[in-house]
């Protein structure tokens, strides 16, 4: 992701030691590492981007627990919120600011369901959770998120189950998915 004065931002997983890292380059092109979040096994498929108040934030599957965790930086600390932990939650997720509301948006997989699904982050540091895609049985990921010219969420994924990448958009009341 970049940042304000072409600062560079990138979230790693470290397989040889398990751990969530994160990368700056600043603006003189120098890069620094900081490990994020090293408790167990944690870090898989990381998202990054620059948050409404221009600090990184990074969404990721903690593989220990099967919970998804956001790592926000508000600098000057990392804080580690859980967005969800409802089964095998978080896999292949992907983070982003929703234009209109500048809040944080996610989608991700539920492995133990293989649904699909998007969470909006509230003020309070709550995420209001919704089932994109109930109809999917064996995940897949690859999921990317967008916003519609109304900033209404829309996501496209691979099902794996039925080898079909699917698209679902929010309509303002419900999820269509085709």
């Amino acid at each position: 992701a970049e940042g304000s004065g072409g600062i560079l931002h990138a979230a790693c997983y470290d397989a040889h030691n398990g751990d969530l890292k994160y990368a700056k380059r600043s603006a003189a092109g120098v890069w620094t590492t900081t490990t994020i979040d090293s408790k167990n096994t944690t870090g898989y498929y990381p998202s990054i981007t620059i948050g409404a108040d221009g600090q990184p934030a990074i969404s990721y599957y903690a593989k220990t627990g099967g919970n998804l965790r956001l790592a926000k930086f508000d600098g000057s600390n990392w804080n580690i919120t859980t967005i969800a932990s409802n089964g095998d939650v978080g896999r292949y997720s992907k983070l982003m600011v929703n234009p209109s509301t500048q809040k944080l948006n996610v989608a991700f997989e539920e492995t133990s369901t293989g649904h699909y699904m998007f969470g909006e982050q509230s003020t309070n540091n709550v995420w209001s959770l919704s089932t994109a895609d109930a109809s999917t049985v064996g995940g897949g990921g690859y999921i990317s998120l967008n916003f519609n010219a109304a900033n209404q969420p829309a996501i496209s994924y691979y099902d794996a189950h039925n080898a079909d990448l699917k698209y679902a958009h929010f309509n303002g009341a419900t999820w269509d998915v085709m």
